[in-house]
């Protein structure tokens, strides 16, 4: 005598069959990946270093107008 309740589950609710599909920001990243994963890594690496060298070095200068700007202010208060 065989129990079906070894072979079934006793209650399903999709939790565990659900198809999974990227979307959102998830799916955008993970495309993004796969398209830049085909261009090669020192192709890669020799536009995204440069890049973020670039962007940090604009990054600073916000920063350091920033700090300027708050101490004339702060300059202007007192």
């Amino acid at each position: 005598m065989t129990s079906s309740a070894a072979t079934e589950p006793a209650h399903d609710d999709g939790r565990f069959h659900r198809q999974l599909r990227p979307t959102g920001p998830l799916g955008i990243a993970g495309a993004v990946a796969v398209v830049l994963s085909l261009i090669g890594f020192s192709d890669l690496i020799g536009l995204v270093y440069p890049a973020l060298g670039y962007a940090g070095m604009v990054i600073i200068v916000l920063v350091l107008a920033r700090w300027a700007m708050a101490r004339k202010d702060a300059a202007d208060v007192a």
